[in-house]
């Protein structure tokens, strides 16, 4: 089984890839409405959003984690020193 490369989402089936098929790196919810992956940014708000929403947090924690679990993922390796 493969996971996203921008989030860690597993990606169980071509219905989890960007583009609805399993050419992508990435899942959907990391990807932009043409097949491209979002920025750090986006992404990086987008999984604050939905860690808040489950995991009931405050922003600030729900950013600290997102952060240390986006450390360790291949699409942002650049993006930390």
């Amino acid at each position: 089984m493969k996971n996203c490369i921008s989030c860690n989402m597993p990606l169980n089936g071509e219905l989890d890839f960007a583009l609805r098929g399993e050419v992508k790196e990435y899942c959907i919810y990391c990807s932009r409405a043409d097949g491209s992956m979002k920025s750090f940014d986006e992404a990086k708000e987008s999984m604050i959003k939905y860690v808040i929403k489950t995991h009931d947090l405050t922003p600030k924690e729900a950013e600290k984690g997102v952060l240390i679990v986006m450390k360790k993922l291949p699409a942002w390796k650049n993006n930390f020193t």
